[in-house]
């Protein structure tokens, strides 16, 4: 589904978790970044969202979405899967590998901090390195400690404490492809120039 305009979004609504006191599905517009709940789920429903964080969605019945905020919020928690290289981790982990959503943990950008502009050129540049291969939310970290080691290049610190978080998430049970890794970079980016 294509954007239309600011307001006439065509919604790709995608489950991505629950928000259990409310009894709620959430959801996210993977084209415009709106965000909405279902309120009243059906069993089958609510059982079946548990397993959104690890592996979003579709939602077809728009009728029963109630749109939650404005889009100057739009925080990502979802994304089509990207055509990046795959990771040999879900094989190894044991986990299954993304079907055509995958989660994105934005949640770990937040908050941000001010970043220099060599710092957001740097990440910017990274970012597009990690969409071209198949460095997961698994081996980003130890990809840059890596790097500086062998080239005595440095890394930015602001690459090595977003990294520290993606890793953190990654041992948390939320393992996240290149591709999520990629957007994470540039999100942190956003939040850091504001």
């Amino acid at each position: 589904m294509r954007r239309r305009g600011a307001d006439q979004c065509v919604h790709e609504w995608v489950v991505f978790s629950t928000a259990l006191q409310e009894h709620w599905l959430m959801l996210q517009c993977v084209a415009c970044g709106q965000h909405g709940v279902v309120e009243d789920p059906t069993r089958k429903e609510w059982c079946r969202a548990f397993s959104a964080p690890a592996r979003p969605y579709r939602w077809r019945d728009s009728a029963r979405v109630r749109v939650k905020g404005d889009l100057s919020n739009r925080q990502p928690y979802v994304m089509r899967t990207g055509a990046a290289q795959k990771c040999d981790c879900y094989a190894a982990l044991g986990v299954p590998e993304p079907g055509k959503y995958e989660r994105v943990p934005a949640e770990i950008i937040r908050p941000g901090e001010v970043l220099t502009e060599q710092e957001r050129e740097e990440l910017v540049a990274l970012a597009d390195v990690v969409r071209n291969s198949d460095l997961c939310s698994r081996v980003f970290l130890f990809f840059l400690q890596s790097f500086q080691q062998d080239t005595g290049r440095e890394v930015p610190g602001a690459a090595y404490r977003i990294a520290r978080r993606i890793s953190s998430i990654d041992a948390r049970g939320i393992h996240c492809s290149a591709a999520v890794v990629a957007r994470l970079l540039l999100e942190y980016v956003k939040v850091g120039t504001t």
